[in-house]
């Protein structure tokens, strides 16, 4: 699976990246995240809170439940 449709807004402040608002799709499930991150990935620091959406997924896995 991959990540897609996502939309996001980024803010560059000093040796960090913060992650506004980011929303999209990661296969069927919808996903909404934000945090920030480092400007030097060989220092490997992130900070991520992704949550899904629990109307839409809930929806999702009952509509595959009764399908299967």
């Amino acid at each position: 699976m991959s990540l897609k449709n996502i939309s996001a807004s980024l803010c560059f402040r000093g040796q960090r990246i913060f992650l506004h608002n980011a929303s999209g799709w990661f296969g069927s499930v919808p996903l909404e995240a934000s945090g920030d991150f480092g400007i030097h990935p060989e220092e490997g620091e992130f900070h991520l809170m992704c949550q899904v959406l629990f109307s839409l997924s809930h929806a999702r896995a009952h509509t595959h439940m009764v399908a299967w």
